[in-house]
């Protein structure tokens, strides 16, 4: 296996997507995603967690992989990250109009680019321009 020879952002890029994905199994999110897909998601970082452990890529403990497996492992063990799969579904959030009627709550839209707005000040000309531009 080469992973054990390669760049150190192979271990940080596969630790941090692993992170994210562990993130996801936090019971605020239960209801985004199955039992199933939950139980996917623990298995697949888990493997993650045996693969930069294993002896073929990890050196010793104190090696970067080896670091990095410590680091997703103690991610997994943490109780935010349990998935009961005997436990029901969290319920979906409602939110009551004014009329009383419960409707589902949609997952926010990301406005595009033309409708943003910006914080940030409108540039002056003269920092757009080239001609006063010193290296």
């Amino acid at each position: 296996i080469f992973f054990r020879h390669g760049p150190e952002a192979q271990s940080v890029f596969l630790t941090f997507a692993s992170a994210f994905l562990v993130k996801l199994l936090q019971p605020k999110f239960a209801s985004y995603l199955t039992i199933q897909k939950r139980l996917e998601i623990r298995e697949t970082v888990q493997k993650v967690v045996d693969l930069l452990s294993s002896p073929e890529i990890a050196i010793d403990d104190r090696n970067g992989p080896g670091l990095y497996a410590k680091f997703i492992k103690s991610l997994l063990a943490a109780p935010m990250a349990q998935v009961d799969p005997t436990s029901p579904p969290p319920p979906r959030r409602v939110r009551v109009s004014p009329t009383n009627v419960s409707q589902p709550v949609e997952p926010p839209v990301a406005p595009s680019r033309s409708t943003s707005v910006s914080l940030s000040p409108v540039p002056r000309q003269e920092a757009l321009s080239f001609e006063t531009f010193a290296p």
